[in-house]
């Protein structure tokens, strides 16, 4: 896993390359930033799909896939376990735009972690 997810973010734009699914990743990522990095990494294993994990003793990762489906974009979620390729077997999954990816992302980290909390 990426120590940093300014690392992981590093990783993305310098490896790949200028796609509209990396440019997505690079968005969700840097919008969670703040809220996520304590609690959730990324894993540096895979650039064709956001694959984030609770940090210490996860079970289940989450994954955001960027596609085109009939000429449009989608993002898939998926939440499965830790270190599945595919998030198989599935426990939920999640069919968005990537307007929405940003909110869908949220959602699901939150079935598997704490978020940074700022008073």
């Amino acid at each position: 896993m990426s120590n940093t997810w300014d690392e992981a973010i590093a990783r993305f734009r310098e490896l790949g390359g200028d796609t509209d699914a990396v440019r997505l990743y690079i968005r969700l990522l840097e919008g969670a930033q703040t809220r996520w990095q304590s609690a959730v990494a990324v894993h540096p294993w895979r650039l064709d799909v956001l694959v984030l994990t609770p940090r210490g003793g996860a079970t289940h990762d989450v994954q955001a896939e960027y596609r085109v489906r009939d000429g449009e974009p989608i993002v898939i979620f998926r939440l499965g376990p830790t270190g599945s390729l595919d998030a198989a077997p599935v426990v939920t999954g999640d069919v968005c735009r990537p307007e929405t990816a940003p909110s869908v992302l949220d959602a699901f980290l939150l079935q598997v972690a704490t978020p940074e909390t700022r008073e």
